[in-house]
């Protein structure tokens, strides 16, 4: 019995069916010979022996074997029969079971087919069988993970007998092989040419011999080679320019197990776009995005793939005018007053190389007290003055707006007004000069005496030390 099983072993057996009992006096023969089964059979996985506990209902006729999936007999109404010896794993069909028999005289049937086969015997090549079909479809089960599937898939046939459940066996296979089986795909999951993509599994495994895999890419037009079937695959994009997500489909397919694996990849290098809020689309140079003075825009962009976006400032406004900070991928910026502008740069990098584009920011007029860098206010009647401002760059908010303070530190240092008042020149509408003032000792507001001026509208000048602008006024 010993060497039977040590030379099933040394053919490559993967199971090992057992309707044979076992005497006490070679008891240890076995059990070592089981051992080296489990511990060496099937490169190291271990065979599945399974035995059948005897039919004399006393005592099993494997005594203290460790390692094996030990069988019971039941009948048609799934009850066990009454010869089969306790302390069975499990029982399975194990009377009138039609089977194979010996040719002609020598076997017990006159044809070459037996249908009484039963007990103990007949029940064990059944669990032998589905422990095939199991192998079959995950050979990478061990001996415990097939034991336990066996008997956690088995129906609950009475308060303390399982009877072994076939399909319930195999889709447990299935599903564990379906766990451990994955795309294998580059490290960077960036596909810049030829890829080649294939079933792996954990270390050491791979996808079982009887599979066939159907290949196909979603959407189609990005890389070629969209269907395929074969081990490998080996897409690569239709041109240099074509960028974006492309999802991966396998469908795995044998007589007992389908399922599908899927994983996303990035074609070509970066794609991005983006929004303006409050806005609408976000457009690149030549072309302009026009903001209105003292609202924080928020540059929002979205990406084809995981590449962050980066944003470099060329040129253009400064603080205290202009005030921007960037986190992953967006940026926020926010003009003081009018007439001012800023370029910027956004890039992103992957294994394919780099997009960069660059998009321009203009502030104009859209009205309201941000619009302007002065403020320029007549006196009521009886107050023949003219009061001129500076306006505190729209305004000092900027300091709790999208994360500017972090960017531009304490409001009161780097958020201070720096435009001051140089000259204020009074003209009526035909252009003569009514009144004029220089002022070179930093002010940032004036009071100009207007007593003299009659009563009309004037043009007001203002030259300040960073910008200059013109206010209409009526003095009564």
């Amino acid at each position: 019995d010993a060497r039977a099983i040590d030379w099933a072993v040394a053919a490559g057996a993967d199971v090992i069916s057992c309707s044979w009992g076992v005497a006490q006096d070679s008891a240890g023969v076995v059990a070592a010979a089981i051992n080296r089964a489990v511990t060496n059979g099937r490169n190291g996985k271990g065979c599945i022996l399974v035995f059948g506990t005897g039919n004399d209902n006393q005592t099993t006729i494997i005594p203290g074997f460790a390692n094996i999936i030990s069988v019971g007999a039941s009948a048609e109404d799934d009850s066990e029969l009454p010869s089969s010896n306790p302390g069975e794993d499990l029982l399975a069909p194990g009377i009138n079971i039609f089977t194979t028999d010996l040719l002609g005289a020598a076997g017990r049937s006159s044809t070459d087919y037996y249908a009484a086969f039963d007990k103990t015997s007949a029940a064990t090549p059944h669990v032998a069988g589905v422990a095939a079909l199991m192998l079959s479809v995950n050979p990478n089960l061990t001996v415990t993970q097939v034991e336990a599937m066996l008997i956690q898939t088995a129906d609950q046939v009475s308060a303390v007998n399982i009877r072994v459940n076939a399909l319930k066996a195999v889709q447990a296979a299935c599903e564990s092989l379906k766990t451990t089986m994955v795309i294998a795909t580059p490290e960077s999951k960036t596909v810049c040419s030829s890829t080649p993509f294939f079933i792996a599994g954990p270390v050491g495994s791979k996808l079982p011999c009887g599979y066939s895999i159907k290949w196909s890419v979603s959407p189609e037009n990005l890389l070629t080679a969209s269907t395929y079937t074969g081990d490998f695959f080996t897409p690569y994009p239709v041109s240099s320019s074509v960028s974006g997500m492309a999802t991966i489909m396998a469908e795995i397919t044998s007589k007992n197990c389908i399922w599908t694996l899927q994983t996303n990849v990035h074609v070509g290098k970066p794609a991005f776009a983006g929004q303006l809020s409050p806005g609408g689309a976000l457009v690149s140079s030549p072309s302009e995005n026009q903001l209105c003075p003292g609202t924080t825009y928020k540059a929002v962009m979205t990406t084809s793939g995981p590449a962050p976006i980066t944003w470099t400032k060329l040129s253009g406004a400064s603080s205290p005018n202009f005030y921007w900070v960037s986190n992953t991928n967006d940026l926020s910026l926010r003009f003081a007053s009018k007439n001012l502008s800023a370029t910027f740069r956004a890039s992103s990098s992957n294994s394919c190389g780099t997009t960069s584009r660059e998009y321009i920011f203009r502030s104009i007029d859209c009205g309201g007290q941000c619009s302007s860098s002065f403020q320029v206010t007549p006196g009521s009647r009886g107050r023949r003055k003219i009061e001129v401002s500076v306006v505190e760059p729209c305004s000092s908010s900027f300091a709790a707006d999208n994360g500017m303070a972090s960017a531009y530190g304490s409001p009161n240092k780097d958020l201070a007004i720096t435009n001051t008042i140089r000259s204020v020149v009074v003209t009526d509408q035909m252009g003569i000069v009514m009144h004029t003032e220089n002022f070179d000792d930093g002010r940032t507001s004036v009071t100009i005496d207007a007593a003299s001026i009659p009563r009309g509208v004037y043009i007001v000048r203002v030259d300040g030390r960073e910008s200059s602008e013109t206010h209409r006024v009526f003095i009564e």
